[in-house]
């Protein structure tokens, strides 16, 4: 029920204002999070990454917290969606078997990883390394930054 409620403001919002504006921003934003929480990956991406993110980039600029906030949330939605990830069960050098949860397709863990350095790098500059933005973005990427090297550590347990 409180995505529908979600949906219909966005949707107002797009209508009334535009997707550019900052209210829509905003609330594009919760939107794709609320869809997150609820596991549904791919439909926060496409809120995201299509029109959100380049609509808040061109109307509200790259540093704005709005857009470092989209940003975020569309590194997580990538980084997080379990119906990319495959299980790998492998035996080590001491013959103990292991499982990994690993990324079938490294494409969205790779953009997801851009994206967020990006965000880092912004909130860096215009926020401080001390703002919680800032320390939240940090630890977005340290997670997506060893989703990445589950490949690399599977591979050298099978050897």
């Amino acid at each position: 029920e409180g995505l529908v409620i979600y949906r219909e403001i966005y949707d107002g919002l797009v209508e009334k204002l535009g997707v550019g504006h900052g209210d829509t921003v905003a609330n594009g934003c919760n939107l794709a999070i609320a869809l997150g929480q609820l596991r549904r990956y791919d439909e926060a991406a496409r809120v995201l990454r299509d029109p959100l993110l380049p609509a808040a980039r061109r109307s509200l600029g790259c540093d704005h917290e709005y857009t470092l906030n989209v940003g975020c949330a569309l590194a997580k939605a990538l980084a997080n969606n379990p119906n990319r990830m495959r299980d790998v069960h492998v035996r080590s050098n001491q013959h103990r078997p292991a499982c990994f949860l690993v990324p079938d397709n490294d494409d969205d863990l790779v953009e997801a990883a851009g994206i967020v350095q990006e965000m880092v790098q912004r909130r860096q500059q215009v926020f401080g390394q001390a703002h919680p933005g800032t320390q939240f973005a940090e630890r977005i990427l340290d997670v997506i930054q060893v989703k990445l090297m589950y490949p690399i550590v599977a591979r050298a347990l099978r050897a």
